[in-house]
């Protein structure tokens, strides 16, 4: 049975493919024209009616008895009282408010005639469109809905927006899958040479997964406007859905050479490269991006990242350099971390002390304080370092159990095993529902030979969750370890091995526990499946034991050496080799 090393994680690629990237999906934010935006234009319709000149007694009776009937949940009256008021002030909010009104009482007759109110008194709004189309096309008159989404594309060109999107978006929701299609499909054939309409296409089958009719739709949009990007890294993201990951990367790698001086497209192929991981070329995509923008720091931030993981220090320390000096604050306090990591990484343990020093704020300055009052730890500091640990408990209060552990783990790892049991008990008397707590000190008590609070800990948490693998596991291993009670351990690390079957740490206890009962060729049937998923200094020591004792001295020395060649440390190797050999 293994323990999980409590240590912090360098950061991740997947902050690469999450900045910028464009989902494979119907909502978006970003707008569809492919030139500069010009001034708006006028908008196309004048109001069919003309609002009341003042108020009459009869409009603020309906208007008060709408809000009354609102508060008391008497819709259908509010409703009745808006759409009085509505017809009576030629009133657009009104006319709204009684069309939603009827669409919660699912009364559709009742908000057709609202919406078509609230349209003639407000010709030039777009959700008074989208309700009026949708409405219609609810009631199977295509062709209404279709005068009504002509009517929003005519608006949402003089709004400067874009039209064809919000219609997509629109039908996506609807549960007629069918009717959206047949909709969009005639939108598209009465605007057949415009590239949006296609790409609105594109977005709706998309979105009902019908991904070839969404290539063909993103074909028809490249050919109309080959230089418009969207379609383009749209159709690389369906390519990749549909497992064509290298006709998605040749398909990018030949717009980005055709069109080198687009950045979105170098972006997105560079996300694309990273998802497949092609590192060293996805870096060079995003330095061309950052060439074409120098203000661009997502590009930055992705080599950065890149380079972290390719161990190129000098490259990432150049970018995080550039972020850290360009950068706005939250990537400023990135940078000023991984600068830190960099030279931890490199062994200059002071500069990256003095550098996680600086983090002081942003998302985060948890993870760079953890750091520095490790490196304190380490470094004959171990007072200020559990400072750094109180200080963050009381300021990161909702990650104090998680910090209680880190602290614990330091102290263990610099042999003051007195005081972190004492930390355990103060942090569970503290917080004695935390299962994590718990399960680590029953871990330590366990490697400590403290049988009786490590059995208290882990019998707490079955208490509780009788299904913890984890815990089913650390009980049956240590009774077995460190017990005679081989039967009874036998029982929970077999229960343990029926929830996580391949997990190495459980099917070397399955090993250990039959070795302990006897059955050496059970025990190295499991101890073998355990090695050959993991390769860990415990599991190689128990093999190697089981090996000995069965007379396969030859065998167990070349695993014991090959694992102690991995993990020189190791503790349990040493004893176990100095304790047979």
């Amino acid at each position: 049975m293994k323990k999980l090393p409590l240590k912090i994680c360098l950061g991740l690629l997947s902050a690469i493919l999450v900045s910028g990237c464009q989902n494979v999906g119907i909502k978006t934010n970003q707008t569809t024209t492919t030139t500069p935006e010009s001034a708006p234009a006028a908008l196309p319709f004048e109001p069919a009616s003309t609002p009341a000149g003042e108020l009459s007694n009869e409009i603020v009776f309906h208007y008060l008895a709408a809000e009354i009937s609102s508060q008391r949940k008497q819709l259908e009256a509010s409703y009745d009282h808006y759409l009085q008021a509505a017809l009576l002030a030629k009133d657009p909010v009104a006319a709204e408010k009684a069309a939603r009104i009827a669409l919660i009482l699912s009364n559709p007759l009742d908000a057709m005639r609202a919406a078509n109110l609230w349209v003639e008194y407000a010709p030039n709004a777009i959700h008074a469109r989208q309700l009026s189309a949708i409405l219609h096309a609810r009631a199977g008159e295509q062709a209404l809905a279709l005068q009504q989404f002509e009517a929003l594309l005519k608006i949402a060109e003089a709004k400067g927006i874009g039209g064809f999107e919000h219609i997509a978006i629109l039908l996506a929701a609807e549960e007629n899958s069918a009717e959206s299609i047949r909709l969009m499909d005639s939108l598209v054939a009465n605007y057949p040479d415009d590239p949006h309409a296609h790409y609105a296409s594109a977005l709706l089958n998309t979105d009902k997964k019908r991904y070839e009719e969404t290539l063909e739709a993103l074909e028809n949009a490249s050919s109309l406007d080959p230089r418009w990007d969207k379609p383009v890294i749209l159709k690389a993201k369906i390519l990749s859905l549909l497992s064509r990951e290298q006709e998605a990367i040749a398909y990018m790698d030949k717009i980005v050479h055709q069109q080198p001086k687009q950045k979105n497209l170098r972006l997105a192929y560079g996300r694309l490269l990273v998802e497949n991981n092609q590192y060293q070329k996805a870096i060079t995509q995003f330095e061309a991006a950052q060439a074409l923008d120098a203000s661009d720091q997502a590009a930055v931030y992705a080599v950065a990242m890149l380079a972290m993981h390719l161990e190129d220090h000098q490259k990432a320390r150049e970018a995080w350099n550039t972020l850290r000096a360009t950068g706005d604050k939250e990537k400023r306090n990135d940078a000023i971390y991984f600068l830190a990591q960099i030279e931890e990484l490199e062994g200059n343990v002071q500069q990256a002390m003095v550098l996680y020093a600086e983090v002081k704020e942003g998302k985060i300055r948890t993870d760079a304080q953890l750091r520095l009052a490790a490196l304190k730890a380490e470094n004959d500091q171990l007072q200020e370092a559990r400072e750094i640990y109180r200080q963050l408990r009381v300021l990161d209060y909702h990650k104090a159990t998680q910090i209680f552990n880190l602290e614990a783990q330091t102290l263990i790892d610099l042999g003051y095993h007195a005081e972190a049991l004492q930390l355990f008990n103060t942090a569970i008397e503290a917080n004695p529902d935390d299962l994590d707590l718990r399960y680590n000190r029953g871990l330590f008590a366990a490697e400590q030979g403290n049988i009786e609070l490590a059995e208290q800990d882990f019998r707490h948490i079955l208490k509780d969750r009788p299904e913890h693998a984890d815990t089913l596991n650390a009980l049956g291993y240590t009774l077995a370890d460190q017990t005679d009670r081989f039967e009874e351990a036998y029982t929970y690390i077999f229960k343990a091995y029926q929830l996580k079957p391949d997990n190495p740490a459980i099917l070397d206890s399955m090993g250990w526990v039959y070795y302990r009962l006897g059955d050496y060729k059970q025990a190295l049937n499991y101890l073998q499946q355990a090695a050959e998923s993991n390769n860990d200094a415990e599991i190689a020591a128990h093999l190697g034991e089981v090996l000995w004792v069965t007379g396969k001295q030859e065998k167990a020395r070349e695993i014991w050496n090959k694992a102690l060649h991995a993990n020189p440390d190791s503790p349990k190797l040493k004893e176990v080799m100095q304790r047979l050999q």
